[in-house]
């Protein structure tokens, strides 16, 4: 197993067998060792099988910013990992949201490329700005980190998994897409309602909120937009469960 640091963050990776080289990109969910899990290496025996754990996930790092996750810093983890290895060519495995990181490798560096394997992935827009909430600069006081999981190039539907640091305060705002906010870790003040750790709330769209994790912790959670968004400020702010630093 190895460390490679690319953009502010370490990513992990480890080694199965030997011979061609295989690299696989795990989806929004997983890590690096679902593939073994799941029996897949066993299969494809007399392989060099190249397992990755996607920035933010196991044991590799999750840089801050939504710059840190764009879709050319996923290819060039990936370019990473194999020029770490030593690897010229590799051919490839994409599962769900991992296929599009391949599909994109393939396309900006050919030469890099063996062959392909699509699996649950499906083509998206181009990674550009799309109204993300990277920073909210108006709204909260302090960055938050923000991992994009999914974006419906159809829908225009938005998944995040998302972490507010320990004090972070947020003004109080509304969104132009109904969306839940499911709590992993920690607690959340939104509105009057105290929610996590593993709960959810769900706000319409356009409805005033305010939320902030509890004091002296931080929390994680997942942001789901029922379709394309855009936000907003509201003042007067709608009171909070606790109140905030």
């Amino acid at each position: 197993m190895s460390r490679v640091v690319r953009h502010g963050g370490s990513l992990h990776d480890s080694e199965v067998g030997s011979g061609h080289p295989l690299l696989f990109h795990k989806g929004g969910g997983g890590d690096g060792r679902m593939w073994e899990r799941a029996g897949y290496l066993p299969q494809l025996p007399g392989l060099r099988h190249l397992l990755l754990d996607h920035r933010g996930h196991a044991q590799s790092d999750w840089p801050s910013g939504v710059e840190a996750h764009r879709v050319n810093e996923y290819v060039a983890a990936c370019l990473a990992v194999l020029d770490d290895a030593g690897v010229e060519k590799a051919a490839m495995v994409g599962y769900s949201d991992g296929s599009r990181v391949i599909f994109e490798l393939a396309a900006r560096h050919r030469e890099r490329v063996a062959a392909m394997v699509n699996i649950g992935g499906v083509a998206a827009p181009a990674d550009t700005q799309r109204g993300s909430p990277s920073s909210f600069p108006d709204i909260y006081d302090r960055e938050m980190e923000l991992l994009p999981l999914y974006h419906g190039p159809e829908s225009g539907d938005e998944h995040y998994l998302a972490r507010y640091p320990r004090g972070l305060s947020a003004k109080g705002h509304r969104h132009s897409a109904a969306h839940p906010m499911i709590v992993l870790e920690g607690r959340m003040g939104a509105n009057l309602q105290v929610v996590g750790p593993f709960a959810y709330c769900h706000f319409p769209a356009a409805h005033p909120m305010r939320h902030a994790p509890a004091e002296g912790e931080g929390c994680r959670f997942v942001l789901i937009f029922h379709g394309p968004f855009d936000v907003e400020a509201v003042d007067p702010p709608p009171p909070l469960a606790w109140s905030t630093r």
